[in-house]
């Protein structure tokens, strides 16, 4: 399957679609290698469907009888509709390209299982190799008669440098992730579980906000979203949610 990321940069969908979308396109890409693909195990453990309202039809939309969500989902079907408009017409190979159907799925896997994280500009593996050039550099620098202090300072500054400036980059700008086991975890506006970043070890964790006992499943928040939001997105509502609200037109002439 020949695949190549859509631009969405043209006012059809902002910034956090496009990231959604490019998102898709990697997970119908890593889909397309079988069992030739590294992430086919996780893969393989995702919903052939997702119940969201956007994969619903019409006449089951409708059933929702709340004028407010209606309008929003189908709006959202027809904002995906032209996405996949836009992804057919870039596709190397029309003929293999997805089916409608299979791009809402990808849509929708990423939608609803995809967090927003820090910005990490290199991996792990990324800043051993920067860690070992340096130290090249500075073996260099002394065979060729250069001073070791001298050579060590200069290395540390660079290599210190560019971790405080991927610390200050990450706290300021955010990136879209899907982690295997975290997508897993299910919402509650109660919760005091966290999902951070772990700069040293180029890992999400899951810190427990309370004490577990085995067998009890453990929440995260998806954020401060009403049921309108939640069941648009993720195709449930949450009993006794404290961030709901009720949108109704008004009945004033």
């Amino acid at each position: 399957m020949d695949l190549e990321i859509v631009d969405v940069g043209d006012g059809a969908a902002d910034g956090h679609t496009h990231s959604y979308v490019k998102l898709a396109v990697r997970l119908l890409h890593e889909q397309g290698k079988g069992q030739q693909g590294e992430l086919r195990e996780w893969l393989q453990q995702l919903p052939r469907r997702v119940d969201s309202p956007v994969n619903w039809s019409q006449e089951l939309v409708q059933q929702l009888r709340y004028s407010h969500l209606i309008h929003k989902v189908t709006e959202q079907q027809q904002e995906w509709s032209k996405l996949y408009d836009k992804f057919q017409e870039a596709a190397v190979n029309k003929g293999s390209a997805p089916s409608k159907q299979e791009f809402f799925r990808a849509l929708s896997l990423v939608r609803s299982r995809t967090f927003s994280g820090p910005y990490v500009a290199s991996s792990l593996s990324d800043r051993g190799r920067l860690a070992a050039l340096v130290g090249a550099l500075v073996v260099v620098n002394t065979a060729l008669g250069g001073d070791l202090s001298k050579g060590f300072g200069a290395a540390a500054a660079v290599f210190l440098f560019n971790v405080i400036y991927e610390v200050v980059l990450s706290n300021k700008l955010k990136q879209y992730a899907m982690c295997p086991v975290i997508d897993l975890l299910n919402h509650s506006s109660y919760n005091t579980t966290e999902v951070s970043y772990d700069y040293p070890r180029d890992a999400f964790l899951v810190s427990a906000g309370a004490a577990y006992v085995p067998g009890q499943q453990v929440f995260i928040s998806y954020g401060s979203q009403n049921n309108d939001s939640l069941m648009q997105m993720y195709g449930f509502a949450e009993p006794d949610n404290p961030y709901d609200v009720y949108v109704t037109s008004s009945v004033l002439k």
